[in-house]
């Protein structure tokens, strides 16, 4: 009898301490909650700022460069064609040029209905 009490004493100890680790689980849990929203926010404000950067990796990144530097002959040809433009109105305003595909140019005939032709076929100029 006395070796069942012993038993059941220690069974109540044990009982015991887990009823007092998950009541100190209930009373932190409000807190927890309240750390792992402000988590998710930063999350969610980290998730936005990456996905920023991948949509710039994905348009100029690559491992040579080659993307960037396309990008930026494209850019710098549009600047390019605006001035050539400017300075061709001076010259003969019936011929313009236009970007093409990629970083190819054309030139528009005014006087035929702006119908674009391929530089390499101009002749005589």
């Amino acid at each position: 009898m006395a070796e069942t009490l012993a038993a059941l004493d220690s069974a109540a100890t044990t009982l015991a301490q887990r009823i007092g680790a998950i009541t100190e689980y209930v009373r932190r849990d409000p807190a927890t909650r309240a750390r792992l929203a402000g988590l998710e926010a930063g999350i969610a404000a980290v998730r936005v700022d990456l996905d920023v950067w991948q949509a710039v990796n994905h348009a100029v990144g690559s491992r040579n460069g080659d993307r960037f530097t396309r990008v930026d002959q494209s850019i710098k040809l549009e600047v390019l064609v605006d001035h050539a433009n400017h300075h061709l109105a001076d010259l003969n305003p019936r011929y313009r040029l236009r970007r093409a595909a990629d970083l190819a140019l054309q030139v528009e005939n005014r006087d035929m209905g702006d119908e674009p032709r391929a530089t390499r076929n101009l002749s005589g100029g």
